[in-house]
């Protein structure tokens, strides 16, 4: 097990502590976003609001991790990794406790929103690099391995919350989740220790130079244009130029839109063709086994080369779309349970192969970058059309074109992962 992640620089230490960071990430990112769902009621009460408020508060949180994810490979050039990750730590936990301290719906927002979701997206990019970074043997399954922490807080973290909050009242439900996040303080901490493996940089090849930002200074040009240059090159802003990166940054979207509007309306979808509250959850849960079980599976598959990864990718993407699209057809209970299983199970898949083409496509050294930028993407995506599958309904009634939207915008990555492939990128 020592050797599972080990690389050819360094020893097995600084791959398993980038995945330590990564599942501990992911593990405080459910806790923080779920708690505010489970919470949505008792805090709609409390604050007298609208459910509205709550639920775009939380839909922020996401947007403003996504936002400044193009950050992250600077200050990490600046201060390293470690050092990063425990500011992020406290950002998170900060941002919890002072939440539970908000008088009004705008004090917890702001909380939430400025010092929690900032330190969600800054630490994911960072987390995900360093393993990108740091491992290269088993890669798949290391990132498999730390992305299991967002199943595990599926799982985990609705029980408890509901516990606490009623028996402790949604302040110290908060608190306790506030202290539960600084634990991130202590993955950076070993990160930090590490800081001469961690912050290395990989001997992957870069994308080529006709694809890249070269900046070209002459002595006539001003400082301040060659500070803007800098900048740009820092920011990996060359890779708004690459067709690979376009290609990549559209099939990650299109994965993250699909499974998060799936997460948003299963629920009130399973209720509209009959099925209760009860069975909903029931669903869920056994689909959360699975998406741990794909975690863990596919980097068995890809680094054991029995399919490579565009095309277990392209395996997953046809039958998660086929899913989305017949689920508001389905009125049989196991049905059902095998729809939402599958959509769990290629979520499980394509959450780890989406880092893992990143790496194939771009190299080592652009994955902070390329995870930023990405980052921007799909949180401007988020704001602008997540309210689109609950309009349909409103219009219709029903979530039949909702899910053949979700299922056409999952199918889109199909037609992306042919043109890398056709182009021999993968």
């Amino acid at each position: 097990m020592a050797q599972l992640f080990s690389t050819e620089r360094n020893n097995a230490r600084s791959g398993w502590l980038a995945v330590l960071a990564l599942w501990t990430q992911t593990f405080v990112y459910i806790g923080i976003v779920k708690g505010v769902g489970i919470m949505l009621p008792t805090l709609r009460y409390q604050f007298q609001t609208q459910t509205w408020v709550i639920g775009w508060m939380a839909a922020l949180i996401l947007a403003t991790s996504g936002l400044v994810g193009p950050f992250a490979g600077v200050l990490r050039k600046r201060f390293g990794t470690g050092i990063i990750i425990m500011v992020c730590g406290l950002m998170i936990g900060t941002g919890a406790i002072a939440g539970s301290l908000a008088a009004t719906a705008p004090q917890l927002a702001a909380s939430l929103i400025l010092l929690s979701g900032p330190g969600i997206g800054v630490m994911n990019v960072l987390a995900k690099d360093a393993i990108g970074r740091n491992v290269i043997k088993n890669y798949a399954q290391a990132v498999g391995v730390g992305k299991t922490g967002f199943s595990f807080g599926m799982i985990v973290y609705a029980p408890v919350i509901q516990l606490l909050l009623e028996t402790y009242g949604w302040r110290a439900t908060m608190l306790l989740t506030g202290g539960i996040s600084l634990n991130v303080v202590v993955c950076g901490a070993l990160l930090w220790s590490v800081r001469e493996t961690i912050d290395q940089q990989s001997d992957y090849q870069m994308v080529s130079h006709d694809e890249q930002y070269t900046p070209h200074l002459s002595s006539r040009l001003s400082v301040l244009t060659m500070t803007l240059k800098l900048a740009l090159k820092n920011l990996d802003v060359g890779l708004l130029g690459n067709s690979r990166y376009w290609s990549l940054a559209i099939i990650t979207c299109c994965n993250k839109f699909a499974y998060g509007m799936w997460l948003i309306y299963f629920v009130s979808q399973a209720e509209s063709t009959g099925f209760s509250l009860e069975d909903a959850a029931v669903f869920i849960a056994v689909g959360g086994v699975w998406n741990i079980v794909a975690k863990l599976g596919q980097g068995i598959i890809v680094d054991r080369e029995i399919l490579p990864c565009w095309g277990l990718m392209s395996i997953v993407c046809f039958i998660s779309s086929l899913s989305y699209c017949v689920s508001p057809w389905l009125f049989n209970y196991w049905a059902m349970m095998v729809a939402a299983s599958l959509i769990q199970f290629g979520d499980g898949v394509l959450t780890c192969l989406n880092d893992v083409l990143t790496r194939q496509l771009l190299g080592a050294d652009l994955l902070a970058g390329a995870y930023g930028w990405i980052g921007v993407k799909t949180a401007l995506l988020r704001i602008l059309v997540s309210f689109i599958p609950g309009l349909l309904y409103d219009l219709t009634g029903n979530y039949r074109t909702s899910f053949l939207l979700i299922g056409s915008a999952q199918g889109v990555s199909l037609i992306f992962l042919g043109l890398l492939k056709t182009q021999d990128y993968v």
